[in-house]
């Protein structure tokens, strides 16, 4: 990531709500992604316990049977991107964003986007978002977004494109790089393959944490 002292988290100061989106259909996976247990707790669950308690406040954006605060998607399936404008909309302010399929994300990489979300000043910032240094790719549904940028999304997604990336200009988005050694925290599960190599993968760290 980037500089190791903001591993201790953002100083004292407000602090965005926490919209964790868990709208999709999964049709990759053949069910219900946010409902999947893994050592005890759904994937839901498990994200909203790692959001509240960074920020406090957060709402499930994508579904109405939650046992959370909940809001269903204003307009269904616009993907993510609805989520987003949803969740911006209710909120009025800037929101930190996660979604219910990364099961290893930590709380150290979540306070490390805040804490450069709250450095961005009075720059013309639109999201601050984790980037993969190695590929350049952006991840975004890890970010914090601004109200700002409500509009340009929903210019977006009434023009029938329902992507985030697009409409966010470069310069006008903060990056928390992070390298491979740290990649694993943005495991996406989309897929059954996906969830049996999650399950291996939590099987053997268990065997080496008995083994230690």
């Amino acid at each position: 990531m980037c500089e190791r002292d903001m591993d201790r988290g953002p100083a004292a100061g407000d602090l965005p709500p926490g919209i964790v989106l868990a709208g999709g259909i999964s049709r990759r996976m053949g069910g219900d992604k946010a409902i999947l247990r893994l050592r005890g707790a759904s994937l839901l669950e498990r994200a909203v316990s790692l959001v509240r308690g960074l920020v406090g406040r957060v709402l499930v954006v994508g579904r109405e049977d939650a046992a959370f605060p909940c809001l269903a998607d204003e307009k269904p399936n616009l993907g993510p991107a609805g989520g987003i404008a949803t969740g911006l909309r209710h909120f009025g302010e800037a929101c930190l964003v996660l979604s219910c399929d990364l099961p290893l994300m930590d709380a150290g990489t979540l306070r490390r986007l805040l804490a450069l979300w709250q450095k961005r000043g009075n720059r013309q910032i639109l999201a601050t978002v984790c980037r993969d240094r190695q590929s350049g790719l952006w991840e975004p549904l890890v970010a914090v977004y601004e109200p700002d940028f409500l509009p340009l999304l929903d210019a977006g997604l009434a023009s029938g494109k329902n992507r985030i990336v697009p409409h966010l200009p470069e310069n006008r988005v903060l990056f928390l790089d992070y390298d491979e050694d740290e990649a694993l925290a943005f495991f996406n599960l989309n897929r059954s393959a996906d969830l049996a190599l999650l399950r291996r993968y939590l099987e053997l760290a268990g065997q080496q944490s008995a083994a230690s």
